[in-house]
């Protein structure tokens, strides 16, 4: 069947829920095969690195490897370096409809399908996996991009040769995901071995307080002696006073809010 044909057969409730063949997997129609829409879906719901996706998809390395390669490929999942350490790139779904698809709609569709569905009380409901699995992925990515196309080598402690994220394990219990990482090329050095310029945090639809400038400062002590210069990044939609005014009288803290982020360097 035409998966694209099949859109025309949504059915329209008053509400503007649309429910029917695009909910019940026109998606999943487009990807073909199990295993690549259980890794798309492993991804959206916020398993990011190799091993996470392989446990939730239940399969060896060498059997996703070609399914993964193939959704990159396709521009369905994107493959974020870790510009620091060698060989663990993080994986990302590409565009926000689709997460908003396997993490939301796809997840839902038995609420979705009711004709007596309250909508209104199910987003409720819903906002904080919307906000942690669809925008909060998406505003990262945009950080990532402003960070490498646009700032300014200043914002930044220096070129922009590699950016990504990457996750820290020194020095905690817990993995902390750094969302922006910057690392200057260091005449073809190996990851491992290049020099941090800047590591950065991304919030959206949450404040940054002093607490996330702490957490920075964290990261870059963990990291060491080859951070030791960074500059720490700080994007969200809402940052507190306190936050702008730490960053006025620091040269290693810059604060990027959305009119910087659409309008400077």
């Amino acid at each position: 069947p035409d998966p694209i044909g099949a859109i025309t057969d949504l059915t329209y409730r008053p509400s503007g829920i649309q429910v029917g063949m695009m909910s019940m997997g026109v998606v999943d129609t487009i990807i073909v095969g199990h295993l690549s829409t259980q890794a798309l879906a492993a991804v959206a719901l916020g398993n990011h690195t190799w091993g996470a996706i392989c446990n939730y998809v239940k399969t060896s390395a060498s059997s996703l490897m070609p399914i993964m390669d193939t959704l990159i490929a396709s521009e369905l999942v994107a493959r974020v370096p870790d510009p620091i350490r060698d060989n663990r790139p993080l994986y990302h779904v590409a565009d926000p409809l689709l997460r908003f698809h396997y993490a939301i709609i796809r997840r839902q569709q038995h609420r979705l399908a009711r004709m007596s569905a309250h909508t209104e009380s199910l987003w409720r409901d819903l906002i904080p996996t919307y906000r942690s699995l669809v925008l909060g992925p998406s505003f990262e990515a945009m950080a990532r991009e402003w960070t490498t196309h646009i700032a300014d080598a200043t914002t930044t402690g220096g070129a922009p040769e590699h950016v990504g994220s990457t996750v820290l394990l020194q020095g905690s219990p817990d993995a902390q995901e750094i969302d922006v990482v910057v690392a200057s090329d260091d005449h073809g050095a190996a990851p491992q071995e290049r020099t941090i310029l800047a590591l950065g945090e991304a919030k959206v639809a949450a404040p940054l307080t002093m607490h996330h400038v702490h957490r920075l400062d964290t990261a870059r002590r963990t990291v060491g002696e080859r951070a030791r210069h960074a500059k720490l990044l700080l994007f969200g939609t809402h940052i507190e006073q306190n936050v702008r005014e730490a960053a006025t009288g620091r040269s290693d803290l810059e604060v990027i809010d959305l009119d910087r982020l659409y309008n400077g360097q």
